[in-house]
Order: C-alpha cells, then structure tokens, then sequence
C-alpha cells in the first residue's frame, strides 16, 4: 500500500494498478488453460463440465484439497447471499 502513495500522481497511480491487475489476470488464465489442458490430456472422455471436480478430487493433496473445497464453498455463499 505505500508503495501506491508514492506516486508523483494519480495517472500513475492507475497506470501501475493495471499492469498489476493485468498481469495477474493472464496468470490466472494461463493456470486455468494449463489444468484444463492437463485434466483432457489425462482423462480425455471425462465430461466437461465435472473437469474441475475431476481434478479436484483426483490431482490435489489432501490439505489443498480442503483448502480448494472451502474457497468453493465461499464463493457459492457470496453468490447466493447477494
């Protein structure tokens, strides 16, 4: 956060939280690309729509698998709250 005060001004500002923004956006696609490409590769007849359970269920350990689960569960209760 105090590295966003020192900018000289607001332009700069905005310019820097859209490179950050933008980077980790093509970060996320490119993990979300890469699964995908590795759950087809791996399980090729596996319906479409249960791929990320699939790789959920059988590629995670078990602690991330929880920590997966319960990051699900949250977004499924924002969603249904708002």
């Amino acid at each position: 956060m105090q590295r966003f005060l020192l900018n000289r001004d607001s332009k700069q500002l905005v310019i820097r939280c859209i490179r950050i923004v933008a980077a980790l956006n093509i970060f996320f696609i490119l993990m979300i690309c890469l699964i995908s490409f590795f759950i087809m590769a791996q399980a090729p007849e596996i319906d479409l729509n249960a791929a990320f359970i699939y790789f959920i269920a059988n590629n995670l350990m078990i602690g991330i698998k929880g920590i997966v689960i319960t990051g699900l569960l949250a977004v499924i209760m924002s969603t249904a709250d708002s």
